[in-house]
């Protein structure tokens, strides 16, 4: 994972935060629809989504986000950071 260590600890503190605002037995309900082709990668980018996190291209940029993961990042490398982070939670998991 090419995501530094400081940036994945922000967004595994925001994701943490929506997934305990929504609940995960909810989350695990919206698991089980097995949404698009790759419904791990869609499950992972619809927590991200309840996050309202920005992804931004820097500091310097005329985008700014509240992670600038752009700046050094793209979409595969975000995707591989939340999918570990739902791999690594045993309460979204479906039983």
């Amino acid at each position: 994972m090419k995501m530094t260590d400081e940036d994945y600890n922000k967004l595994k503190e925001q994701l943490e935060i929506a997934v305990y605002r929504i609940g995960p037995y909810a989350l695990r309900e919206h698991r089980r629809l097995k949404l698009g082709k790759r419904p791990d990668v869609r499950f992972a980018w619809d927590i991200f989504a309840l996050t309202r996190l920005t992804i931004g291209y820097g500091v310097n940029s005329s985008c700014p986000g509240d992670l600038n993961l752009y700046a050094y990042l793209d979409d595969g490398h975000i995707t591989t950071a939340l999918v570990k982070y739902v791999r690594e939670n045993p309460s979204l998991q479906i039983a």
